[in-house]
């Protein structure tokens, strides 16, 4: 019998930091265009049997979350600080992701170290990782079999990375995946969970796609 668990993983709708890439903390609402995203995307699960929401609880996660739930008929919402963005340096704030200055300070982090580097106070690679573990485990846990997710970016390709590399995963594949993969707003990927994989006879996740944005077409 395929026990498999599906995880639906949508990024949130374009932010108002999203509109000048610049980095401005938690509470970035939503754009008119970012509200018509999740409602675009929230149409897209109309017909897939979601059981319940997981959001991080950063607000334009929050807003996208609750328009995708309102339109699938109010799924239940459990807001986690596990699927919250990453929190980088407090020197970055205020700073275009295009600025070379911020190329630089993330650089340090992920690339020039051995992923134990917490920079201003805040999160290392290594406490990227293990949040990221912890949430996927939570998610395995759970009694339901479609679950969709609404997080971040750059969380996302740390989610990606574990997925696909496992205990392997390092700061500077983690640095690879920000440089080279793509996460737009309301893309939408999926995963699948078996608790005990035919192969690997052990649980397991898979990717099966990533960065869906065809509902904007």
């Amino acid at each position: 019998m395929d026990k498999r668990k599906y995880l639906y993983v949508v990024r949130h709708g374009q932010s108002e930091s999203n509109v000048d890439h610049t980095k401005r903390g938690p509470d970035s609402p939503l754009t008119e265009k970012g509200i018509e995203q999740a409602r675009t995307v929230a149409y897209r699960f109309k017909k897939v049997p979601i059981e319940v929401v997981v959001a991080s609880t950063m607000t334009r996660a929050k807003n996208t979350a609750e328009i995708i739930a309102e339109t699938i008929g109010s799924k239940e919402i459990i807001f986690s600080d596990l699927a919250r963005e990453i929190d980088h340096p407090k020197e970055a704030t205020g700073l275009s992701w295009n600025d070379p200055r911020t190329h630089h300070i993330l650089r340090d982090i992920y690339w020039d170290n051995d992923g134990k580097k917490r920079p201003s106070g805040e999160e290392s690679f290594e406490d990227i990782s293990l949040r990221v573990i912890k949430l996927l485990d939570l998610i395995a846990k759970r009694p339901e079999e479609h679950i969709l997710l609404v997080s971040h970016g750059r969380f996302m390709k740390a989610l990606l990375g574990e997925v696909l590399l496992t205990e392997s995963f390092s700061s500077k594949d983690f640095w690879r995946l920000l440089e080279h993969i793509g996460a737009n707003n309301s893309g939408v990927s999926v995963f699948n969970y078996f608790p005990e994989d035919t192969y690997f006879k052990k649980p397991k996740w898979w990717l099966v796609s990533w960065n869906d944005t065809t509902h904007l077409d």
